[in-house]
């Protein structure tokens, strides 16, 4: 492509303003609906501090979109600015705490790269690119789909988001190249099993700065991290496409035990041992989805009909699980269970929350080491998975 001026030059200084709802959007996948909320058949505080949950009567389903953006400055995982100022990203709704996020120390520890500055004059918000150095941006003149979730390599938003966006890739974007950090071994082996090879692989790298010739994506009304109705007969497609012979486990205890080996300073649940025992007195399996083929993993979660949780991005390979399921999560705090309840509510499952006891003394922002009560977290579970 032809670029007779300074790159710099045309996006310095760009508004970043919302796009029309309208502007750009190639078919509309699903409108965002409005559905009463399937609440918690329990919610069991064993913090110490009084947590509860505040939880509306009415849940939102986002609403998708198949975009197209032209000539467009790519930052971050998935930022786009046009030359006329407008700004988008993968989540319509909420996009500033996303902004803030790649704007955060740790995302250019993590993605580290020339990156555009954001500074704001008064109410409005503007686009610094003239601090780029020549060849600090990067051409893209292929056609590319671009999939890089908020969370570049979150289980969590890969199973959300991702796996929407492959299948609208092969329905819309096929001869695009498919854009996405898929660096690590199990992101291309799970695009494989998509249906992504690697050969149809543009790599992303987050922490550069890019532009665009012509960008197609989805975006979504909000990333609230529920399941749509298209989303879940896409799911149910993975299921049959993908199941492969192995015992089925009707109880799983999906466990971290080996997470927290490995990183003793993060989100260890101090005494995962003695809740495991628990479980597995009472029926349970403890598996732990890392060490399993993502065929296995498929299969095992849609053959379960009872599974308990530590909260985490584990929770959602409940996507993968039958209606009817009965999913009990146990939660560190209540940082994160509003999208896991989400999760678990427009799923239609019948579930229950556990709140564990945070170590005062770790002063960790989040996630931070904790225990659980485990004889009354017995009790909870007998009463929860044997009732009618």
């Amino acid at each position: 492509m032809d670029y007779p001026i300074d790159l710099k030059k045309c996006y310095d200084g760009a508004l970043m303003a919302d796009n029309a709802p309208d502007e750009g959007v190639l078919r509309i996948l699903e409108e965002p609906r409005r559905i009463p909320r399937l609440m918690p058949e329990f919610v069991l505080d064993y913090s110490g501090r009084g947590l509860s949950l505040k939880l509306l009567p009415e849940q939102d389903i986002h609403g998708s979109y198949l975009v197209r953006r032209q000539n467009a400055l790519l930052f971050g995982p998935n930022h786009l600015v046009t030359r006329n100022g407008n700004w988008s990203c993968e989540s319509r709704k909420y996009k500033n705490q996303f902004l803030k996020y790649f704007q955060a120390p740790f995302f250019n520890h993590i993605y580290p790269g020339p990156k555009p500055k954001v500074f704001y004059e008064g109410n409005e918000r503007l686009l610094r690119t003239v601090e780029l150095g020549d060849a600090d941006i990067a051409l893209i003149d292929r056609q590319i789909f671009l999939a890089t979730p908020l969370e570049v390599s979150n289980w969590g938003r890969w199973l959300v988001t991702v796996v929407p966006k492959v299948a609208q890739y092969i329905e819309h974007g096929r001869g695009r190249l498919f854009c996405c950090f898929a660096q690590n071994v199990w992101q291309k082996k799970f695009l494989k099993l998509l249906g992504v090879d690697e050969g149809m692989i543009l790599q992303h790298d987050p922490g550069r700065t890019y532009v665009c010739d012509d960008v197609m994506t989805v975006e979504y009304s909000e990333t609230n991290m529920s399941i749509s109705t298209l989303e879940r007969a896409n799911y149910f497609d993975i299921i049959i496409k993908n199941r492969i012979k192995m015992p089925v486990r009707r109880k799983l205890f999906v466990s971290r035990m080996s997470r927290s080996r490995r990183n003793p300073h993060y989100r260890v649940l101090q005494n995962e041992a003695e809740l495991a025992a628990m479980l597995e007195s009472v029926g349970f399996e403890t598996v732990e989805p890392e060490s399993l083929s993502f065929e296995e993993q498929i299969t095992l979660f849609s053959g379960a009909e009872q599974v308990v949780f530590l909260g985490g991005s584990g929770i959602y390979n409940t996507v993968f699980c039958a209606p009817g399921t009965r999913v009990v999560t146990i939660e560190s705090s209540d940082k994160f269970v509003g999208l896991h309840l989400n999760l678990l509510a427009s799923l239609g499952f019948r579930y229950g929350v556990v709140f564990g006891k945070e170590d005062p003394t770790d002063t960790s922002e989040a996630h931070r080491r904790w225990t659980v009560d485990v004889p009354r977290v017995h009790d909870a579970i007998l009463d929860f998975f044997h009732s009618a």
